[in-house]
């Protein structure tokens, strides 16, 4: 996945004809897109209503599930045991 930081009105293109541009609507960051009318823009949840779930969006769904779970205890680093020799 590319992950891009964007200001409002920065762009991206995709292709030669889809562009999305990053608006700023009071205090928030929206995302303006704008593409042929024969390319159909839906939103995760109505996309899924009617389609089952594309396994590029599982695995990262899985991805994310990863980054958030807490980190697991380290465990502790065992004791070093020396052995003291007597001078002779």
């Amino acid at each position: 996945m590319l992950t891009l930081g964007i200001r409002p009105g920065e762009y991206i293109v995709i292709g030669d004809n889809i562009v999305v541009k990053a608006v700023q609507l009071e205090n928030q960051i929206q995302l303006g897109i704008e593409a042929p009318k024969d390319v159909t823009i839906l939103r995760d949840s109505v996309y899924e209503q009617t389609h089952p779930t594309p396994r590029c969006i599982t695995r990262l769904r899985e991805k994310d599930e990863q980054d958030t779970k807490p980190a697991q205890p380290k465990r502790p680093a065992k004791k070093a045991q020396y052995t003291i020799l007597a001078d002779s």
